[in-house]
């Protein structure tokens, strides 16, 4: 959470405080059993969605529909301190001060922070952060991705083959809905619902469509793990292209935030106007960077700078850091016998952090 706060105050990225919000909620539920797990994806998924419908229906019973769409589309009162916030963010970001768009955008963080806003706006279906990291994508792939270690998915991808080719079909299927908004066809609301908090929720099934592309990474992390369970040289290969930027994954992270800061704000070169093609080919250039940039740092490191706070946080202790000498990235035999996962994430948790419980 610290990185997210660095990151996000600094850089002006919140991918990491989301990862790190949805990370607290998934130390509380660990432990709780498989079942108790599925019923929380399911929730997780849905929960915005359920409690859009119940509090638009609760306006419609108790206001009537002209009222409660009246106070649903009403402006939402600003402080003038998040005024004044705001006011200074946009002056920041269209001047070449780097440290006058970091002070701004840290002042806007507190204003507009994940925990600044805790209970939100239910009459103007503004959720607020406690609802909002409980119910969205990101903490839903979260548990999806506890409940495959939980049943021994990426340790034993071979035995579970079946399920893979399972979650490659529906994620690619639910991919499919969603992209071409398939599921707008089946179920068609708002000719029939006049309140108008309730509508979308209702269309897009509760909440398990309109993410666009997020859970299509259930099909190509599922194919890959197919992929390594029955081709030894596939596995080496992605441990040599992926590996070592997967186990500098944090540090490579912030270092693209500032690459891309660098790049896009006007304190930078403020670049704009970019096309699709040029955007992929400057992605590529930028992640086989940092992926020889990590071969070279883990051939002389046991961790890269973030991930050594990270666990030395972790265990309450400076973590060795440096090799006695330099090695090949990666070492010769590491793969045999080793799930494909230690390649591919940062292993900075302690083993016994997941411990498996019985339905």
């Amino acid at each position: 959470m610290g990185f997210g706060v660095l990151v996000q105050g600094l850089i002006g990225f919140a991918v990491l405080m989301g990862y790190a919000v949805s990370g607290v909620w998934l130390l509380i539920v660990r432990r709780w059993s498989t079942r108790a797990l599925l019923v929380a994806v399911l929730a997780s998924a849905t929960l915005g969605s359920v409690w859009s419908v119940a509090v638009g229906s609760y306006q419609w019973a108790t206001l009537g529909v002209e009222r409660a769409n009246a106070v649903y589309q009403s402006p939402r009162p600003v402080p003038p301190a998040r005024q004044a916030a705001d006011q200074e963010l946009r002056a920041a970001e269209e001047g070449t001060s780097f440290l006058r768009l970091a002070a701004a955008r840290v002042v806007r963080f507190v204003y507009l922070g994940r925990f600044t806003d805790l209970l939100g706006d239910w009459q103007r279906g503004v959720k607020g952060a406690l609802l909002d990291s409980l119910g969205n994508a990101d903490l839903t792939l979260f548990l999806i991705g506890l409940l495959a270690v939980r049943l021994g998915v990426f340790d034993q991808p071979a035995e579970h083959r079946r399920l893979l080719v399972a979650v490659v079909l529906v994620g690619a299927v639910w991919w499919s809905v969603d992209q071409w908004k398939l599921y707008e066809t089946v179920w068609s609301t708002p000719s029939v619902i006049p309140v108008m908090q309730v509508p979308g929720s209702v269309q897009s099934w509760f909440g398990l469509f309109g993410h666009g592309g997020r859970y299509l990474a259930l099909t190509y992390i599922a194919a890959i793990t197919l992929l390594v369970a029955f081709s030894k040289a596939w596995e080496w290969r992605l441990a040599v292209v992926f590996g070592a930027a997967g186990r500098l994954a944090l540090t490579n992270y912030i270092v693209q935030c500032a690459v891309l800061s660098v790049a896009f704000d006007n304190y930078g070169f403020g670049v704009t106007g970019l096309t699709p093609q040029f955007a992929a080919t400057g992605a590529i250039i930028l992640f086989a960077t940092l992926a020889v940039f990590s071969r070279w740092w883990l051939a002389r490191f046991r961790l890269g700078p973030a991930e050594w706070v990270l666990r030395s946080v972790t265990y309450a202790r400076l973590q060795p850091v440096r090799r006695h000498r330099p090695v090949r990235w990666p070492p010769p035999g590491l793969t045999d016998g080793r799930p494909a996962r230690f390649f591919l994430v940062c292993d900075v948790a302690p083993r016994h952090w997941m411990v498996p419980n019985r339905l």
